[in-house]
């Protein structure tokens, strides 16, 4: 699949320029390219190892349809849009705010 456990710095670490540290202590995330849109969890971990078992329990949810991918994303549709509201009656129409 295509993702991938990276880090996403404090301000104050010394290996901010690498998102692919694995020496710090910031927190993981996980990411990637899911059906065209870029998906990114936090893997709410600051152990790089559990953040790579966080990626394949994703990985494995993504290939079954589950959440939090589920079958919108999978499908790769939108949400449906709301039908509009009825317009306002005509006795509201062009009368002066007061």
């Amino acid at each position: 699949m295509l993702l991938s456990v990276f880090t996403r710095h404090s301000t104050s670490c010394r290996f901010s320029r690498d998102r692919a540290c694995r020496r710090c202590n910031c927190p993981k995330w996980v990411g990637g390219q899911v059906n065209g849109f870029y998906f990114r969890q936090s893997a709410k971990t600051r152990q790089w190892n559990e953040a790579e078992e966080v990626r394949v329990k994703l990985e494995e949810a993504l290939i079954k349809g589950m959440p939090p991918f589920g079958t919108a994303v999978a499908a790769g549709s939108a949400p449906p849009i709301p039908a509009p509201a009825d317009p306002p009656p005509a006795s509201y129409r062009n009368e002066p705010l007061s």
